[in-house]
């Protein structure tokens, strides 16, 4: 009985130092893991996920890029941003009633170089905006999603990376740019660096092409300075026009952005439906199916906002 027992101590000792050692793993992989014991961490702050609204015109893609956080889950905060008297009480009340934590800023006007030069595209006027969001230093990172984006896949992995900027690099129908797109922003806020890019915007106005708004500065600004994520965090509609990228990214990736067109804008694809639905059917069918989904769940779909007048 004593020798058996005697034999049998170091396997004991070997079991215990396994099941130890087993479970030293798990706490690792959870503690790099979002949702795990890195953010149970009393001294990291939270982090937010964001969007910034200008317009009523861009109240379903928000409501959908909302509802396409909630089925993939986060563990982040998720934040709209919008310039007060810049939108209706009517969609207001439906964005709160989607899950967006609403917060108004002040609006940052775009500079006039006053040679002639103007912003592209009347949507794109009001984006400097965005820039305020940087004053938000209760916030570890934020990851700022332009209202015309939509989540496939869990993007909780993003929260690990420490950088001050990380986008991905700009796509147009015919080349690919050095520069990032401004849809899709992760960043550290700092109310330095909104400082210094708020006296930048109208100082530096010359040296940054204002055609692209807020896209442009930004890319002046952070010169030399970002990160680039993989395609994948912003797989624009344009990139479909490059016919070797577009097989590669497309299956992986985490954020579609709908740049070009709006599915929203268009019929949906089908017989009923026109150039734009038929060449992104595939895409535009996401929107809708998250739409779809949304606008049948009572609990999200502010069913109760649908008398609001104004």
């Amino acid at each position: 009985m004593t020798l058996h027992f005697r034999h049998t101590i170091p396997v004991l000792v070997f079991l215990c130092l396994l099941a130890f050692y087993m479970l030293s793993q798990r706490d690792s992989h959870l503690a790099k893991r979002p949702g795990g014991a890195l953010f149970s961490d009393p001294t990291r702050r939270p982090v937010a996920i964001a969007t910034i609204i200008t317009s009523d015109a861009y109240l379903d893609a928000a409501m959908a890029l909302r509802y396409s956080i909630r089925k993939r889950g986060t563990v982040a905060r998720t934040i709209a941003a919008y310039v007060p008297k810049q939108l209706s009480n009517r969609s207001l009340c439906f964005l709160e009633a989607v899950g967006w934590e609403l917060r108004p800023v002040p609006l940052i006007k775009a500079p006039d170089p006053g040679d002639g030069r103007k912003i592209a595209d009347d949507r794109f006027k009001d984006l400097f905006s965005k820039l305020q969001l940087y004053k938000w230093t209760e916030y570890e990172h934020i990851l700022l999603l332009d209202a015309d984006t939509l989540l496939l896949r869990s993007i909780d992995d993003i929260w690990d990376l420490n950088v001050d900027l990380a986008a991905v690099g700009d796509v147009w129908m015919d080349r690919l740019d050095l520069g990032f797109n401004a849809g899709v922003l992760y960043f550290r806020p700092d109310m330095g660096t909104f400082k210094a890019m708020e006296n930048s915007i109208y100082r530096d106005v010359d040296k940054y092409d204002i055609t692209w708004s807020e896209q442009a500065f930004l890319n002046y600004f952070y010169r030399f300075k970002s990160v680039r994520l993989p395609y994948a965090y912003n797989c624009p509609l344009a990139l479909k026009m490059h016919k070797d990228a577009w097989p590669v990214v497309r299956p992986e990736a985490v954020i579609l952005h709908f740049t070009l067109q709006k599915p929203w804008n268009h019929p949906r694809p089908g017989p009923q439906g026109n150039w734009a639905s038929e060449q992104f059917a595939e895409e535009f069918n996401e929107f809708w199916a998250v739409k779809d989904e949304l606008d049948n769940d009572t609990r999200y779909n502010g069913f109760q906002c649908r008398d609001s007048r104004s």
